[in-house]
């Protein structure tokens, strides 16, 4: 298996933060292989405190600062301090209901060589669906009858380097 970082951007991600954790540590991928890098945009809710909590049990999660706020910005903090040899873009309120994605994602990358892998996006048709249960989601401008769940999106760092610098 090849080593990913997962790279997750937040800001205010409070309410969804730690389900979307979870459901990274409940993955069945090989121990050691796997980093969770969170990088936070300087949130005035308890998002960091929150993901402290998860770092200080689980030494393979990252906390970091993005004093820039923005998603680009968390993403270039991150790529910085990634070990991986690939890495997954993840919202802070992602979902991934599949234990196997990561999985998945090391077996596209190997048996095809690939430098990036497209990203699966789900709509869901009302904010009582999973997973949000009635719950508001953190981009709750969105209206209500095409609500994106960013899932994910595997890149290899290097194909990164390489675009950032044409």
């Amino acid at each position: 298996m090849i080593h990913l970082s997962v790279i997750m951007p937040v800001r205010n991600e409070a309410e969804h933060i730690a389900d979307a954790l979870d459901r990274l540590l409940a993955q069945q991928y090989e121990p050691g292989k796997l980093e969770i890098l969170v990088v936070d945009g300087m949130s005035e809710d308890a998002t960091p405190q929150i993901v402290q909590e998860y770092a200080q049990k689980h030494p393979h999660i990252r906390y970091l600062e993005n004093p820039n706020r923005l998603s680009s910005a968390a993403r270039n903090v991150a790529l910085k301090h990634a070990k991986g040899e690939a890495v997954i873009i993840a919202d802070g309120h992602c979902f991934m209901d599949d234990n196997e994605m990561l999985r998945r994602v090391d077996e596209a990358f190997v048996k095809s060589g690939a430098d990036c892998l497209g990203r699966p996006i789900v709509t869901y048709e009302s904010k009582d669906a999973p997973p949000f249960n009635g719950r508001t989601p953190s981009h709750g401008k969105v209206g209500w009858d095409t609500i994106p769940i960013h899932l994910c999106t595997p890149v290899k760092p290097n194909f990164l380097r390489q675009a950032a610098l044409q």
